[in-house]
């Protein structure tokens, strides 16, 4: 299977009903609402979509637009409030040409690459990928509560240890995608072609991996590099052969920090490591058409599974089995949290496919969280967007994270808060 038919898959989650009865009793998930789209924005103008939120500390990040369309990164407290707009179409790009601009692919492109990861949020900074009024990218930072925005690499920014294949800086043909955060450093990728890092000030960009530090592995050629994420010191990220996405590293890109291996560990396929702590979850593909989450640790150790399609369906929630894994809009929907883990994924009864969200406390075993044929504030049909943003563990024991619902017409921003296990 190709690495693209793979990265397909993941984010198969079809965009059908959900909602979520919200509950208040402390054994039980609690919503609270940020945003929807009877917002109106500064423009005077109904927020038309949103889409991809983003939490760290008390701080949600989002995405929203109108329209006409306007495209405004916004931040809001998980308690709720009022947002606040960090970035708008327009604001002028610190290294660039004019202002911040959307494109042919949609509402959302002044702010992010089609098939891309999330603003993120860190210590003090909301970092995103922007797009120019002559159509370049770059990764861009800005203050939480708003301020001057940073240019941490564009496509005039020499590629650390460069030239990769001719190309002394980066450009169209190698881009900016997914990002990661932890405290002021970002990780990112550059299309599939490299991971790097950077301070959110502009300052210390270097490469992790790229073309230049080709790793073989039991015969197999490394040498694309993408889907980073970082946590604390540990960077880890996917190597690609020309078969697809073959190692999960942590570190630089050898034998000895290869954490899993596709032939090596029984798996097909693997994608979007999502580091917490010690601990690296991520998507693999099995004998097909079997598909899970796994867990392993930075210190090496066989994988655990978290849950696969054999995982029972848990109570309450329609189907008789799951389907895929993942959400239509960002493939990388599981967020671990210490030992509670939340994944986006699809049931069905064969005929139908229903999204929805599931906690796990345990490996193998799921909670529902929120699933199609619910409600949430009265409203009901609406469908699951971005899954869930990374948990945030709570001084209680529970853990925050930041969700999107989206359905026709309808579109919510919640925070919810999980129990313990």
């Amino acid at each position: 299977m190709s690495r693209n038919a793979f990265l397909r898959g993941v984010a198969a989650c079809a965009m059908l009903a959900l909602a979520a009865t919200p509950s208040a009793a402390k054994s039980g998930p609690v919503f609270t609402k940020l945003m929807d789209t009877s917002f109106v924005a500064p423009d005077g103008q109904l927020i038309f979509t949103i889409d991809r939120p983003q939490m760290a500390g008390t701080t949600v990040a989002y995405i929203g637009a109108t329209s006409t369309p306007h495209t405004y990164l916004f931040a809001a407290d998980a308690g709720g409030g009022a947002p606040e707009v960090l970035v708008r179409d327009g604001d002028k790009v610190p290294g660039g040409t004019g202002g911040f601009t959307g494109s042919q692919f949609g509402y959302f492109t002044a702010f992010e690459a089609p098939g891309c990861a999330s603003p993120v949020v860190g210590a003090g900074s909301v970092v995103f990928v922007g797009r120019d009024a002559a159509g370049d990218e770059g990764v861009y930072s800005v203050p939480k509560g708003g301020g001057k925005i940073v240019k941490l690499a564009n496509y005039r920014t020499a590629i650390p240890g460069g030239p990769v294949g001719g190309y002394t800086t980066f450009n169209v043909n190698y881009s900016f995608c997914n990002l990661s955060i932890s405290g002021n450093t970002v990780a990112f990728d550059a299309g599939n072609s490299g991971v790097y890092e950077v301070d959110t000030d502009g300052k210390n960009l270097a490469r992790i991996a790229d073309a230049n530090t080709p790793a073989t592995i039991h015969t197999f050629q490394v040498a694309q590099y993408l889907q980073p994420s970082i946590s604390g010191k540990n960077i880890a990220y996917i190597g690609a052969t020309v078969f697809g996405p073959y190692a999960v590293f942590d570190g630089p890109p050898d034998l000895a920090h290869a954490l899993v291996v596709a032939r090596r560990d029984k798996f097909d396929g693997l994608a979007y490591p999502v580091l917490s702590g010690k601990d690296i979850d991520f998507s693999a593909h099995l004998v097909f058409p079997n598909q899970g989450v796994y867990r392993a640790e930075v210190n090496g150790g066989k994988s655990v599974k978290i849950m696969d399609y054999n995982t029972k369906v848990p109570k309450g929630a329609p189907g008789t089995s799951f389907s895929s894994v993942g959400s239509l809009s960002n493939g990388a929907n599981w967020s671990p949290d210490g030992t509670l883990n939340v994944v986006a994924a699809s049931t069905t009864d064969g005929t139908n496919v229903y999204p929805g969200l599931f906690s796990s406390c345990k490996t193998n075993t799921l909670s529902k969280i929120l699933t199609q044929g619910d409600t949430l504030d009265g409203v009901e049909d609406v469908g699951p967007g971005a899954g869930i943003s990374n948990l945030v563990g709570q001084k209680d024991g529970s853990a925050l994270g930041a969700i999107l619902v989206a359905g026709f017409r309808y579109a919510a921003i919640y925070t919810v808060n999980l129990p313990g296990c």
